[in-house]
């Protein structure tokens, strides 16, 4: 089944936005892409735009299981999860533009791991809920 994500493109100076279909590994949905973009600093939003429009490798973590409530936007491997204020609290995840991540219970990737191909309802499924400090895509 091809998946595909239908994203408004911001245009920066003026604001106007334009239809774009961009091609992911997983679904984010325009919905989904548009509540995720209103709840950004316009630093934030930049770099989410930026990375959406040149297919960087993306990772949007969940605090809660089937992708529900506070959520952190990664971009890069992430050495200390208590950086981004999500320490031992993921429970969902969706990777954009990768094959996958690895998960390490500990900082600066270390300790018992799990690997995520795509993406992830619930961390339970894994044996990794609310565990995880560090990861890497790949």
């Amino acid at each position: 089944m091809k998946k595909l994500l239908l994203l408004p493109v911001l245009a920066f100076a003026s604001l106007t936005t334009q239809a774009a279909q961009i091609e992911f590994v997983n679904e984010l949905s325009m919905q989904e892409a548009q509540t995720i973009r209103e709840n950004l600093s316009s630093e934030q939003l930049y770099a989410f735009d930026n990375a959406i429009n040149s297919q960087a490798k993306m990772a949007i973590l969940y605090k809660d299981r089937d992708y529900g409530s506070e959520y952190r936007i990664v971009i890069d491997n992430t050495s200390n999860f208590r950086d981004i204020g999500f320490n031992d609290t993921v429970s969902s995840i969706k990777v954009l533009n990768s094959p996958g991540v690895i998960l390490f219970r500990d900082r600066d990737y270390g300790g018992d791991y799990r690997i995520v191909l795509g993406q992830e309802s619930n961390f339970v499924n894994i044996g990794f809920n609310d565990a995880t400090s560090s990861m890497k895509f790949f």
